[in-house]
């Protein structure tokens, strides 16, 4: 599989397990890639097969999921936000403006 520079730089320093993960600043801090980045990097690396989670609640941070498990807690959290995003639309397209 070929990385970007910067995706190698991310894999390099995530950590394997939901319970060794790195926080955002952390990240920046080893590797000058921005919390924005990283988040936008999620996707493309898990499309090419690295499987990026991530957690907010204490520790937070991001890691490289490691069993089944820590993928379906994963997608739990993913199918939660997707409904609030959702719900968000819904009422959005409800809204009357002038």
């Amino acid at each position: 599989m070929t990385y970007t520079e910067m995706e190698k730089r991310l894999i390099k320093v995530l950590r394997p397990g939901i319970d060794n993960p790195i926080t955002g600043r952390d990240i920046e801090r080893l590797t000058g890639i921005t919390s924005r980045n990283v988040r936008a990097l999620c996707t493309p690396l898990t499309n090419k097969g690295v499987p990026i989670g991530s957690r907010t609640d204490s520790p937070g941070g991001y890691y490289i999921i490691n069993t089944n498990t820590e993928k379906k807690m994963m997608l739990e959290r993913l199918y939660a936000q997707r409904r609030g995003l959702d719900e968000r639309i819904e009422a959005l397209e409800d809204c009357e403006v002038e």
